[in-house]
């Protein structure tokens, strides 16, 4: 029988930051950025048995006190200092988390289910917070605003949204992203939410926290030389310098887009006509074409 689990591995533990995958040094040192030169020196520290069940998602705290992963039947938390304890187990009342994030001081745990909730835990004492019923379709993504003070929600139900993640409460609904919103994050400011979405325009759009569009932009086709846009976004991540990261999986790249034309500074761009966005396609940098030989995702 096949053995389910997560492999844990890295100079010590790996994290993702900022759109790349981060090394936190076992004695408290610095984190460094894998790459070709200490590569060869990663080792599988764990083996985190899950049971039997499917990892939909993994979260790690930004004091990498924190990891979480979810599963079918909720969510299992992990204290970083001592994996071999075992995991405390959150959320058993979902219905199959598929998202996870912690607030930027680790001190809240927010998840999204298939059941259309959002549900937020005191990471230190396992005590629910919130429970919130945000869509009517599968959650997609979560994320927290820089200073912690913001939820937003993604949903294959065509919305994204904003709470209030103290007390659930609602603050907006972003206008008509798509059919489909895949992920979501802020800006570094906290002023804008950018959204991918799944239909035929394949577009990053940014948002204020009003929930109104501010802009929207991709990579511009160049048929003559093969070359296409971003075409299925399905990872979104944003830097300190407001670079953004999109992971395209229909295409198997990573396009980078720069700060310069959509940060804070855009607002306000009126809009052009009743459901056109401004448009600030401009050329990315792919940063990624193919992953390693043997490589996962």
């Amino acid at each position: 029988m096949k053995r389910r689990g997560l492999v844990i591995i890295g100079l010590a533990l790996i994290t993702a930051l900022a759109g790349g995958m981060m090394v936190m040094a076992q004695d408290g040192g610095e984190r460094q950025p894998i790459s070709p030169a200490n590569a060869g020196q990663l080792a599988e520290l764990a083996v985190l048995d899950t049971q039997s069940q499917e990892a939909y998602d993994t979260a790690w705290s930004e004091d990498g006190r924190w990891l979480a992963v979810a599963n079918s039947n909720g969510v299992w938390l992990y204290n970083v200092a001592d994996l071999s304890a075992g995991a405390r187990e959150l959320d058993a009342d979902a219905t199959l988390v598929t998202s996870l994030a912690f607030s930027p001081d680790g001190a809240l745990l927010a998840t999204g289910s298939a059941d259309g909730g959002v549900r937020v835990t005191d990471t230190a004492s396992g005590e629910r917070r919130a429970l919130i019923n945000a869509h009517n379709a599968i959650v997609t993504d979560v994320a927290f605003s820089p200073d912690g003070a913001l939820l937003a929600s993604a949903s294959v139900d065509g919305s994204a949204r904003l709470w209030n993640p103290i007390d659930g409460q609602g603050l907006a609904v972003l206008a008509g992203p798509a059919n489909v919103v895949s992920r979501v994050a802020f800006s570094p400011d906290g002023t804008l939410l950018y959204v991918t979405d799944m239909d035929d325009r394949h577009r990053i759009v940014a948002y204020n926290l009003e929930g109104a569009p501010m802009l929207s932009f991709n990579q511009p086709d160049n048929l003559e030389a093969g070359e296409l846009g971003l075409r299925s976004p399905a990872g979104l991540a944003v830097d300190e310098t407001g670079r953004i990261y999109v992971v395209d999986a229909e295409q198997n790249k990573v396009f980078v887009f720069p700060p310069s034309e959509i940060t804070g500074s855009v607002l306000p761009i009126p809009l052009q006509g009743s459901n056109a966005l401004p448009d600030a396609t401009q050329e990315a940098t792919e940063a990624v074409t193919e992953p390693a030989a043997g490589g996962g995702g």
